[in-house]
């Protein structure tokens, strides 16, 4: 996969994420199991009390 090809994949995954949390019609106050599977590709405990949350659309978050 070429760089340009990467990133059109990167972008095109979290305008497909963007989209889908647009579409939620109710504000998410709990923990949605369903929810986390089609967002959540991996959570990585970096230490005791930090981890690393990548969504499936490449985007990772420390926590």
């Amino acid at each position: 996969m070429t760089e340009h090809t990467g990133q059109k994949w990167q972008q095109d995954k979290m305008q497909e994420l963007i989209r889908f949390l647009d579409e939620q019609k109710q504000t998410i106050s709990e923990y949605d199991d369903a929810l986390t599977r089609r967002l959540v590709e991996n959570v990585y405990v970096e230490t005791a009390t930090s981890f690393r949350v990548k969504f499936k659309s490449g985007t990772e978050v420390e926590v």
